[in-house]
């Protein structure tokens, strides 16, 4: 994994607060999101990804030309193994293209300090004082 994703996770203890018609309990709130590091290694990520974004469109454009090449029943015959294997390899670019692309940020992302990127959205946790009952 070269984009170096890694997860940013901290708390902050609350005391009671009250703002327009909510109120919030006295609590732990736990956060969590993504950040990457801005530098080389994260371009040279994206630029893996866009290669397997072009090799997966070139592999159906193949896959479309043999296709149409193979009209008739005895050319799908002798067409069909290549027409496989060609949708095999598109399946598995894509799978690994998902994966790529699952590991970089996108267009929500805030610069933080440092070249950090920091994911624009998160999850939150409360944890009750006193426990759940």
């Amino acid at each position: 994994d070269r984009s170096h994703q890694v997860l940013l996770r901290f708390f902050m203890d609350f005391d009671e607060a009250t703002r327009n018609d909510v109120t919030m309990q006295a609590e732990r709130v736990f956060f969590t999101t993504s950040c990457w590091i801005d530098n080389d290694e994260l371009a040279k990520a994206k630029e893996e990804a866009a290669l397997i974004k072009k090799k997966v469109n070139q592999l159906e454009k193949e896959f479309r030309d043999v296709n149409e090449k193979t009209r008739g029943t005895l050319k799908k015959l002798v067409g069909l193994r290549a027409l496989v294997l060609l949708a095999e390899d598109i399946q598995r670019l894509k799978a690994k293209l998902m994966a790529q692309y699952g590991q970089l940020p996108n267009n929500e992302v805030i610069l933080g300090p440092n070249s950090i990127l920091l994911k624009r959205e998160g999850m939150l946790f409360v944890k009750r004082k006193g426990g759940m009952f």
